[in-house]
């Protein structure tokens, strides 16, 4: 098995360990219910084995260890309390059978380690027989991979914090690994010092690489007070103890560590400042602070002056001579040494000449800028990176940009886009995406600048890896993606996100028809492209439906027009209204509805007389939710054509409202044989009665309860009482209400 990878992204450390634990012991108790019944060696338990490992090779993702541990009829995994099922209740009765009480599992266990294991696990003995224990078959099989047990077994189960994986709660990797680090700043230094080799004796299972990568997190959350307090008590130790002595030894090596840590914290200047002023008149101090590595005060890095100086050497020299290493040196020991603001004293500095009028001068600057750039380290240096884009957020703001500032702008995106950190991806292309705009459907740049930079973030490579990781990553990460390519906006974003509006993962398709509804005319591009696309809807003979994998892109393509309602969406539509596919053409029917306008409007009235009786109703309800009464004498035309549509027909005419409704469903009240022809299409009289005394009701205007009145005196006798609907109950209902 191999070691565990680097951990890249905060996606990565929001795996839910809980799930993991799970489904590593449901994997288990089938292989193991498999092994007993068809013996270790058959084939179909050989299969069976190898889904508990690869849930094995999962978690040593993240961890060293993998342990199981039983208290008091509870099964722990990892510490996770696991919820009572069938498959916790198989692994605990092997484990109370075998009076195993803890088991070990380490990265390096192999296949054939696991299925001899097993194998073993389940197999009956006698417990009196000391040769048969089953930490003696391990040893004696020199498979040291497995520990039953051991002491580290139930070390890291009594001092790491336990959870209860049977109720609601964080399970994060991200989580559990920082409540096993702990807050103890000893702890913390001496991962810092001692790496991989003093995990275990902290009691934490996890990598190495996921401690490290959360360690510089957890330094950021302690109080500077506890880490200046537990410093100034390190030196103050030193000041009273032997020089050499081996206690000396050792309280250097744990100050050494603590001010390692410091370059993780965000206060790391206010702390050096307090151990600086103890350090002062101490040379013994001083000399303890040199061999650490990264004193202040013992050790005079570059001074003000002496950066400047190179600065200026810098700028004046030919720009193949530039001393360009020596600056960005001198600028990296600014901020290990906490002179951060000189730091981005000088980043401006050079900033303010990217907007001079001097060319020369303008490329020699773009060069240290670049340069320096590279060196800023985002996890340690975030103030000085997130000082520099507010400066070029000033810049662009006042129009004072040159043609450089593409090339900064850029080479401070791409160094965010490598190191995926998307909060600052998303505040970038926010603020460039300020300074572009449509107008008249053409995209303007309020400068050269920003429309370089745009055509350097808008490549199929930089937009594909934005898409990749916006379909695994956490919410959060995904919400600054979309910021991002929302504001960078172009077709290369739209096609590149119609490529996943089929995606299997639900959430990752309404993402991606959400981002698609905030681009505009791009969007609309692209789709129209789609549809307008013959070959996208050719079938086979004979076959109406288009082929699935046809079939889901336009129906995506229809559904994000009418997502960003523009009006010129409708021009693709038209095409595709005689499509011989009823789901393309009911699809089209929805997005018409939410584009709206007189020219959906046309469009529907001309789809209410569709073969398809879904489509026809479909088509006449969106007519009538326009709520625009100039569209009825063009609906109670089509409904005179096509009376299958009445009942529909009239429902919307209620909808729509205006002289033209109310004279045509009054006609329908008093003529029989007028309403005789509209129940061709097969609504009864009583039907289509009701549905206009209902109509009028909905218009309700002073000239439409006068109809309904003259309609209610001239029912005879006979048709109030002997009525089979609850037309006269109806019309006395809207009555009473006016």
């Amino acid at each position: 098995m191999n070691n565990s990878p680097k951990i890249h992204t905060e996606s990565t450390l929001n795996t839910n360990l809980n799930e993991l634990a799970h489904g590593l012991v449901r994997e288990m108790a089938m292989a193991c219910r498999k092994v007993a019944i068809y013996g270790a060696s058959h084939p179909v338990s050989s299969k069976a084995v190898e889904k508990p490992f690869f849930a094995f090779v999962k978690l040593f993702e993240f961890k060293r260890l993998v342990s199981l541990n039983l208290e008091r009829g509870n099964l722990f995994a990892m510490n996770v309390r696991l919820k009572e099922s069938v498959f916790t209740e198989e692994i605990i009765r092997y484990l109370q059978i075998l009076e195993v009480d803890a088991l070990l599992f380490r990265p390096q266990m192999s296949m054939t380690d696991l299925s001899r294991f097993i194998g073993r696990f389940v197999l009956r003995v006698s417990r009196t027989d000391q040769s048969q224990i089953l930490s003696t078959y391990l040893k004696q099989s020199g498979i040291d991979t497995i520990e039953v047990n051991s002491r580290l077994a139930f070390e890291l189960f009594e001092n790491s914090p336990r959870f209860r994986g049977d109720i609601e709660g964080d399970f994060s990797v991200h989580n559990i690994a920082m409540r096993q680090m702990g807050e103890s700043l000893k702890s913390l230094a001496k991962i810092q010092a001692g790496g991989e080799s003093v995990l275990e004796s902290l009691g934490i299972d996890f990598s190495y690489d996921v401690v490290r990568y959360l360690l510089p997190e957890k330094v950021a959350l302690l109080q500077l007070e506890d880490i200046q307090n537990e410093l100034l008590s390190t030196l103050e130790k030193l000041k009273r103890d032997v020089p050499d002595s081996e206690e000396t030894v050792t309280i250097k090596a744990h100050f050494s560590s603590l001010w390692k840590l410091l370059d993780y914290h965000p206060q790391r200047d206010q702390i050096i400042s307090a151990v600086e002023r103890l350090m002062g008149d101490n040379q013994f101090i001083a000399n303890v602070a040199q061999e650490s590595g990264d004193s202040v005060s013992a050790i005079k890095f570059e001074s003000r002056d002496q950066i400047d100086q190179i600065l200026r050497k810098c700028l004046e020299s030919d720009q193949r001579l530039m001393p360009t290493r020596q600056l960005v040196d001198a600028f990296k020991r600014l901020m290990r040494t906490g002179q951060k603001g000189k730091a981005t004293e000088t980043l401006e500095l050079l900033m303010d000449i990217l907007g001079s009028t001097e060319v020369v001068e303008r490329g020699r600057a773009l060069g240290l800028l670049v340069s320096m750039v590279e060196s800023i380290d985002l996890l340690s240096d975030t103030t000085v990176f997130e000082n520099l884009i507010t400066r070029i957020s000033t810049g662009l703001n006042s129009n004072t940009e040159s043609f450089e500032y593409s090339e900064i702008i850029w080479r401070v995106l791409e160094k965010c886009l490598v190191s995926r950190r998307y909060d600052l991806v998303a505040r970038l292309s926010i603020m460039i995406g300020n300074h572009k705009y449509v107008e008249e459907g053409v995209t303007v740049y309020d400068s050269f600048a920003i429309k370089k930079v745009i055509e350097n973030i808008n490549r199929q490579n930089i937009i594909s890896a934005m898409i990749d990781d916006l379909i695994v990553s956490d919410s959060e990460t995904a919400g600054y993606i979309r910021d991002a390519l929302i504001s960078v906006g172009g077709e290369q974003v739209a096609l590149g996100l119609s490529q996943i509006i089929s995606h299997p993962a639900r959430h990752v398709r309404q993402l991606a028809l959400k981002i698609l509804a905030e681009l505009g005319k791009d969007t609309l591009t692209v789709f129209s492209r789609v549809l307008t696309d013959d070959a996208m809807f050719e079938r086979g003979s004979n076959r109406n439906e288009l082929a699935d994998a046809k079939w889901y892109v336009i129906r995506n393509s229809i559904f994000i027009l009418g997502q960003i309602k523009d009006p010129e969406g409708i021009v693709p539509l038209r095409l595709r209204i005689n499509d011989h596919d009823v789901r393309v053409r009911r699809e089209i029917v929805s997005t018409l509805e939410k584009i709206g306008g007189e020219d959906a409007c046309d469009m529907l009235i001309f789809m209410a007389e569709d073969s398809d009786k879904a489509v026809r109703e479909s088509a006449v309800i969106a007519v009538g939710l326009t709520g625009n009464e100039d569209f009825a004498p063009m609906l109670i035309n089509t409904m005179k054509r096509q009376p299958s549509i009445a009942k529909r027909g009239i429902a919307a005419l209620g909808r729509l409202g205006g002289e033209n409704s109310r004279e045509f469903l009054s006609q329908l009240l008093k003529d029989d044989d007028f309403l005789s022809e509209m129940t061709e299409g097969g609504s009864s009289r009583e039907e289509l009665r009701l549905a206009a005394v209902t109509a009028l009701g909905r218009i309700g205007d002073k000239a439409s309860i006068e109809k309904l009145r003259e309609f209610k005196s001239s029912m005879s006798i006979a048709q109030k009482v002997l009525s089979r609907s609850s037309i006269h109950k109806v019309v006395n209902e809207i009555l009473s209400r006016h």
